[in-house]
């Protein structure tokens, strides 16, 4: 962004050299009156002139504009709240090659992803359907939601929207473990104590038990101890 490189840095006087040069078609003062608007930068914050002047120059290809724009409608800044308009943005900002607008891009759809398919999966009456949860949560787990790729081992294990496949099952589960998700390292050790997808190993099972304990995971006695301990003690006999 082109603020103050080779002119005078009090940014009041030079709004009013980027607003005359804006006015008159000038994209490079555009972008940066959007970003002096959305910054409270030489004049007083204005989210709604921020879009104004961000839009005008993204629309004309301005790079660091279209992250703007895609910015502002991500929070709700000066415009509606629209998901669709900040992938949009965003998708046109990270086709110049820009890795950070395709990480705000990732994140954004990771949370989407996630949020259906959470809502389908734990929801209750016509709200819950694991058919329809399924791609929403594989979506999320492929984008690297820790807690997701707990859920689609779930799915694999017991057949929830999904073919039931124990291999990919622990492929998940060994994912959502590499996330440091609690609820991922314990179905984790579950797998290893049945042999479910691998080769039991019940002492490998209860590292990964301790594991998850020691993350404060709940419900561990009840779910995931009683089967690892006596995986365990049948390997001792």
């Amino acid at each position: 962004m082109y603020l103050g490189e080779g002119i005078s840095k009090n940014f009041v006087q030079a709004t009013s050299w980027y607003r005359r040069s804006a006015e008159q078609g000038e994209t490079e003062a555009q972008a940066a009156l959007g970003y002096m608007y959305l910054n409270g930068i030489g004049i007083k914050r204005d989210f709604k002139m921020a879009v104004f002047w961000y839009r005008k120059a993204a629309q004309k290809g301005d790079q660091d504009s279209q992250y703007g724009l895609g910015y502002c409608y991500e929070h709700g800044l000066g415009v509606k709240q629209s998901k669709r308009s900040a992938d949009s943005w965003y998708r046109k900002f990270a086709n110049h090659d820009y890795p950070e607008a395709q990480i705000a891009l990732d994140q954004m759809l990771t949370e989407d992803a996630s949020r259906v398919g959470q809502q389908l999966f734990y929801g209750t009456g016509k709200q819950k359907n694991f058919r329809k949860a399924f791609p929403y949560l594989l979506k999320a787990a492929e984008l690297g939601d820790p807690h997701c790729q707990n859920i689609v081992g779930l799915c694999y294990t017991y057949g929830r929207g999904v073919a039931k496949d124990l291999q990919f099952a622990l492929y998940w589960f060994e994912q959502g473990t590499k996330g440091n998700d609690k609820d991922a390292i314990g179905n984790l050790a579950l797998s290893y104590a049945k042999g479910h997808g691998v080769k039991a190993d019940p002492k490998k099972a209860f590292s990964l038990y301790k594991r998850a304990a020691n993350l404060g995971s709940p419900g561990l006695s009840v779910n995931w101890a009683l089967p690892i301990l006596t995986a365990l003690g049948r390997s001792r006999i």
